[in-house]
Parts: structure tokens; sequence; C-alpha cells
């Protein structure tokens, strides 16, 4: 067996998360329990494990979550997939992001998990989209380049911190 990632979140909407991740993944669970689903994907090298919470504890410690896809066509599969199901999505084409420029769809699960799917398209020689503004994610006030394009990063640091 080669390695798998596995990720475990916490969801509070256990229907609609079934719903969100099957759409994000393109895949139904493979694993169905009534407070538990399991979605295997990418020929098995991501494990995905949604565990039922009454109350879901605010958490700044993920600043998002993503899928490195193979190319540009495989984000705009995704994203269409994603918007033919009535996601909101958040496009950004050849922005540049932790050292690399990408084209990328942000889209939000029904917990607030926040996933980048993204394709890289070369290397850059900067970490980020120099023209910035601010926003406020809620729990902290981060740097994004000019009208809204671009990745959230934490204000004090890289990128990638």
């Amino acid at each position: 067996m080669h390695p798998a990632l596995h990720i475990g979140l916490p969801t509070t909407h256990l229907d609609e998360a079934r719903r969100f991740y099957a759409d994000l993944l393109g895949t139904p669970p493979d694993k169905e329990r009534d407070d538990y689903l399991r979605f295997v994907a990418f020929d098995g090298r991501l494990r995905l494990g949604l565990h039922a919470v009454a109350v879901l504890a605010p958490s700044t410690s993920t600043a998002h979550l993503g899928l490195a896809v193979v190319d540009a066509a495989e984000v705009a599969r995704t994203a269409a997939r994603l918007e033919a199901a009535g996601w909101s999505l958040q496009r950004e084409d050849a922005v540049t992001c932790c050292w690399a420029l990408q084209d990328k769809v942000w889209v939000t699960d029904p917990d607030g998990h926040r996933w980048e799917v993204y394709t890289v398209l070369a290397e850059a020689d900067v970490a980020q989209d120099t023209a910035s503004t601010c926003c406020d994610t809620g729990d902290a006030v981060v740097a994004v380049p000019a009208a809204g394009q671009g990745c959230c990063v934490p204000k004090a640091g890289s990128c990638c911190a």
C-alpha cells in the first residue's frame, strides 16, 4: 500500500458535508455511519474522515486546506462540478502565492473550512503578489493581493507560514 494523507474534520452538518465533499472530491463516501463519513479519493492517496459533533469549536490552527491537481484543466473541471452543485467559488487565475504562479478556486464547506483547489503553473521569484490590501477572516487580519485576488496569508509571515 502506498502512503496516504489522512485528514479528520469535525462537522455539525453531516448531511451537507456528505454533499459538499462528494462534490469536491468527485466521489461518494466509501463508509457511512450515523455520526461518521469517510471518503477515499485520488486512488487512495487521500482519506478524509468526517465525524459529527454537536458544536464546532472555533479554531485558528488551520488557515485552509488544499487539493493540488495536475493542471489548470483539472482546476476548471473541479470548479465546474462544484458550481453545478450550487457551491459558491472564488476564482483566482495566474496569482502568485507560495513562491509559485497558480490557478486556483476557493470553496468553503458547510462548517467554514476553506479549501483551495489549485495547480502550479510556474515557479515565481516572489512569495505572493505585491499589491495587497487587508481582509478580516474573523480571527486574524491577513494580507491578500488587491481586489480580493490571491491567497490570504498571515500578515506577519509569508504565504505559506
